[in-house]
């Protein structure tokens, strides 16, 4: 096999002998001598068996240069599918993770609100209990002065639900109960007959209160000028005027 120099003294030659042809027509003669001679020793043959050795080493190095061309761009686009198959797979992986942080986190925001309002409902209520209970308490201690200021003042004398009878010129029959836990909610009194009905309500988130009470009228009572009165620290006292003449069909 003709290396790179030997190929290009060949050509060189080729091109001397071209140019004296074209001005020697003897030197034409001689090379179609010499090619003559060439062909009867097989030098000619091996040159083109050199020439199409060195086309198909040619052809064989494109062909393994564009296979291998093909093979790393197929390779790689492998790669970038594997690469975004991976991603994808990832990605679907952690949006249920997202999702559910997300919603964890939703759900431990509305806990926490729903807490902290039932925290501050709760401390609203025992804040109100607590100042319902002063407030209580400075009643009933209103209550026990105006008591001990009535009871001087009035003399009055009082049986075991509160009820007495005065000794001045105008009798009259008392009546007092402890109505504090009922100033905020309804009170009602009414009378059927020769009795009185007291029913007290009140009603708070947690709880229910309720008291019933009835007063038997005394026969020589005046009942149109019964009155009734609650004061400020929930003292509801009834007062029924008594008749100093009792007819006898009343009294029958």
């Amino acid at each position: 096999m003709a290396t790179q120099k030997e190929r290009n003294n060949i050509r060189i030659r080729k091109l001397v002998a071209d140019f004296r042809a074209a001005y020697d027509p003897r030197v034409k003669q001689l090379e179609a001598d010499i090619l003559e001679w060439q062909r009867s020793h097989g030098i000619v043959v091996e040159r083109t068996e050199e020439r199409a050795e060195e086309g198909a080493e040619e052809r064989a190095e494109e062909r393994a240069e564009k296979r291998a061309k093909e093979r790393a761009k197929e390779r790689a686009t492998d790669r970038a599918k594997e690469r975004a198959k991976d991603r994808a797979e990832e990605r679907a992986k952690e949006r249920p993770e997202e999702r559910a942080k997300k919603r964890a986190e939703e759900r431990a925001e509305e806990g926490a609100e729903e807490r902290a309002e039932e925290c501050a409902k709760e401390r609203a209520e025992e804040r109100f209990e607590r100042r319902a209970d002063e407030r209580a308490k400075e009643r009933a201690k209103q209550r026990a002065k105006e008591r001990a200021e009535s009871a001087k003042s009035e003399h009055k004398k009082r049986n075991g639900n509160g009820s007495g009878k005065d000794k001045e010129k105008n009798p009259a029959v008392y009546w007092q109960y402890d109505l504090k836990d009922f100033v905020r909610g309804e009170i009602l009194l009414y009378r059927e007959g020769n009795s009185l009905y007291l029913h007290a309500v009140y009603e708070s988130r947690r709880r229910r209160r309720e008291t019933k009470s009835e007063i038997v009228l005394p026969v020589n009572v005046e009942q149109s000028k019964i009155s009734a009165k609650l004061s400020s620290c929930g003292v509801l006292t009834i007062t029924a005027p008594l008749q100093t003449d009792i007819p006898e069909e009343m009294m029958r």
